[in-house]
């Protein structure tokens, strides 16, 4: 059967946004602060990797001498601080979202499908109890109240979008 679509997963859309938003964020503050410090950042793969590592590689390679000098005194000469940095650093390193090789964000897929018969009807059938309360209701002229429907056919609609009679896709990814 070919899968077909039925619903967003809206919580992972919303988390991974989120996520996005402060991986970028992290990304940002420690572009600025080696802009401050005047270090260009001409390997940006290298410095995604480790924004610690690019800093003290760089100020090494770059002026011999400051080859043997203690890690704390670069950060001082730069006017960086080594715990800020590092601090971006690891909310950048522990975040899940992955970023393209232009800081674009990698989504997942949010789409729900039905892929299987049984998934299927079960979808078709709420789709069209749901179709059938929104005819009633503008036959009758009246609306009938969305959480008594959702009270009496409890788990069949989703929580968040019950008063649309959205399908709860959960209980459809369940059917076997």
């Amino acid at each position: 059967m070919k899968r077909i679509l039925i619903g967003i997963n809206q919580n992972l859309k919303q988390s991974e946004q989120r996520d996005a938003r402060q991986k970028l964020k992290a990304l940002n503050k420690a572009i600025e602060l080696f802009e401050k410090a005047g270090i260009p950042i001409n390997d940006l793969e290298a410095f995604r990797t480790s924004f610690t590592n690019y800093f003290e590689n760089y100020v090494r390679n770059e002026n011999k001498l400051f080859k043997n000098v203690p890690k704390e005194r670069l950060y001082e000469l730069f006017n960086m601080s080594y715990r800020e940095l590092y601090k971006l650093e690891r909310e950048f390193l522990t975040n899940r979202i992955q970023l393209d090789q232009d800081n674009n964000p990698i989504y997942s897929d949010y789409n729900i499908y039905a892929e299987t018969k049984k998934e299927l009807e079960v979808y078709n059938a709420i789709t069209s109890f749901a179709d059938a309360v929104k005819g009633l209701e503008a036959s009758l002229g009246r609306t009938f109240n969305r959480n008594d429907i959702n009270q009496t056919f409890k788990g069949v609609f989703d929580m968040f979008e019950y008063t649309n009679l959205k399908p709860n896709n959960h209980l459809i990814k369940s059917a076997q």
